[in-house]
């Protein structure tokens, strides 16, 4: 028998590191889905890890970008979306390009 895959949170140096989670969302969640890039069943699995807030979002460091991605299984994706800048851009109340 083959042994499993690695679990990507089981090597958080190749996968970073995770960002602040949540155990629920702070008053309402927000609509995550306003973020190009994300659609229902992202935004489901975003709030599954503990991120219900833009700003949780748009305070992501490149580590805690790759630890998400790859915890998502689509490492880049959300650096090539640019979720972090579109999650500040609405924040600030400007409408995300794109």
């Amino acid at each position: 028998a083959r042994p499993a895959p690695a679990s990507p949170v089981a090597a958080p140096s190749a996968a970073g590191r995770p960002p602040p989670l949540l155990a629920a969302p702070e008053g309402m969640a927000d609509d995550l889905k306003r973020l190009k890039g994300i659609g229902p069943q992202n935004e489901r699995r975003l709030n599954t890890l503990g991120i219900y807030h833009l700003r949780q979002i748009a305070a992501w460091s490149t580590e805690e970008v790759r630890w998400v991605g790859a915890t998502l299984a689509f490492p880049g994706r959300i650096e090539r979306e640019q979720w972090v800048a579109q999650a500040k851009a609405l924040l600030d109340g400007a409408a995300p390009e794109g």
